[in-house]
Parts: C-alpha cells; sequence; structure tokens
C-alpha cells in the first residue's frame, strides 16, 4: 500500500469529491464563486463541497462535471466505490448474505405448474 493509498483510505467519499472538484477548477480557471453561480449555490456551500463538510447531491455532481466539461467519472472515480468496501466489509458481506436468501426461497406461486 502507498502513501497516497493510505491517504485515500482516511478520507471521506465527500473529500475525495471535493479534492477533485478543486483540483478541475484549478485546471479550468475557475474559481468556486463562478461554479456557485452556476449551480445556483452561495460560495460557503460550495466551499463546504469542495473541503468536504458538505455532502454533494448527485445534481450538484452532475452540474458540476457539465460546468468543468468533464465525464461524471472524472470526479467519482470508480476506485472510491472500492475504497467505501474496504472500510466497511461488514456492509458488502451483509448484502452478500442478504442476495443468497433471496435465491434460496421460492417465489413462485402455489398453483404454479
Amino acid at each position: 500500500m502507498t502513501i497516497t493509498d493510505s491517504f485515500l483510505r482516511a478520507m471521506t467519499v465527500d473529500e475525495i469529491i471535493g479534492e477533485r472538484v478543486g483540483l478541475w477548477l484549478r485546471r479550468r480557471g475557475h474559481t468556486q464563486v463562478s461554479l456557485a453561480g452556476a449551480l445556483g449555490l452561495t460560495k460557503a456551500s460550495i466551499s463546504g463541497k469542495v473541503t468536504g463538510r458538505v455532502s454533494w447531491s448527485a445534481t450538484d455532481l452532475v452540474k458540476t462535471a457539465a460546468f468543468l466539461d468533464l465525464p461524471i467519472e472524472a470526479l467519482l472515480p470508480d476506485e472510491t466505490v472500492e475504497l467505501e468496501k474496504a472500510k466497511a466489509p461488514e456492509l458488502v458481506a451483509s448484502r452478500a448474505s442478504n442476495e443468497s436468501h433471496l435465491w434460496e426461497s421460492n417465489p413462485r406461486p402455489i398453483h404454479y405448474e
């Protein structure tokens, strides 16, 4: 595991998204104020999102990706899901257990022949 992997594991999903949005804002020459205007939000709410203190809504992610002219994957990469699975393996195990119960049940009606 690299230092970067350890650092990402310690970050929340909102912090990772905020970090990526901040990076792309700088790369595109935009500010948090211009993003706030495009999303119809205050600069304070964008600041909270970029720092990871405020959660990103799906709508805000889509609008931000459009504003930055990026695919949404650039803001929420697949590795984020894997990191969350690693943080809470009991949730993944619980889901797998629940899915197996679905297959073990017999949902056919009694009168089915």
